[in-house]
């Protein structure tokens, strides 16, 4: 499946995100996730989508720390 069918896929599950027109970048540096800057209706969005068997070696807790720095810093 390509990337973009991922991130529609994701984005259809999101009922005010549901069928519109979106552009997105891949953010690369992640060691496990697959990243992506989404822009849609003028607002940006991360979305990550995550690697193969990544639950058997990622720190959950840590992951929620890193998020709340990014939102503390509007990323």
């Amino acid at each position: 499946m390509s990337d973009r069918a991922k991130i529609e896929n994701l984005l259809n599950k999101v009922p005010s995100l549901r069928e519109l027109e979106f552009s997105f970048e891949e953010i690369r540096g992640g060691w496990t996730n697959h990243n992506y800057k989404v822009k849609t209706n003028n607002k940006l969005y991360l979305v990550r989508i995550a690697g193969t068997n990544t639950q058997f070696h990622v720190n959950r807790k840590y992951e929620m720390s890193n998020l709340q720095v990014a939102i503390n810093n509007n990323i």
